[in-house]
């Protein structure tokens, strides 16, 4: 997954190519969805691997849980949601 796949760029002040901000998409809570209480040493690219079998899907736990800012690293006794369908998150990235 290349999660600035679907994000587009514009040139900035200084003529180069950035990306434009992204705007996650709320997805709302499903039946479906898993529920988990972090632990010490839990990390969004971790669990990514463990409930996707992808490491690379780590944006999409963080997406959903509006966490993550600048640290793989989460707090233990977080309840995270993981949702069963990681590319409903990808394909609404804008």
């Amino acid at each position: 997954m290349n999660r600035y796949k679907n994000i587009s760029t514009k040139s900035n002040d200084k003529n180069r190519q950035v990306y434009q901000t992204c705007i996650y998409p709320s997805i709302p809570p499903s039946l479906d969805d898993i529920y988990i209480i972090t632990t010490p040493g839990d990390r969004l690219d971790l669990l990514a691997d463990q409930y996707y079998e992808n490491s690379e899907y780590w944006p999409v736990i963080a997406g959903v849980n509006g966490i993550g800012h600048g640290s793989m690293i989460l707090p233990a006794g977080l309840q995270i949601r993981i949702i069963r369908d990681p590319d409903m998150f990808i394909n609404q990235i804008t």
